[in-house]
């Protein structure tokens, strides 16, 4: 499944592990990272077991 962001600043924080420590701690680095990697693994959204997601509409 392709990730995409809503700014650039987003995406920096989520792509670059250093950047995520310094503004969200070690732990929940971490933890985005184990996200991001659950996200990238799954080739459509009905496979993330997470919640409810389901996918977006265009309004």
């Amino acid at each position: 499944m392709e990730i995409t962001f809503a700014d650039g600043k987003l995406q920096n924080l989520c792509e670059q592990q250093d950047l995520a420590q310094r503004k969200l701690g070690a732990n929940c680095a971490q933890k985005l990272r184990t996200q991001l990697a659950i996200f990238g693994a799954a080739s459509c959204v009905t496979e993330l077991v997470i919640g409810h997601p389901h996918p977006l509409e265009d309004v």
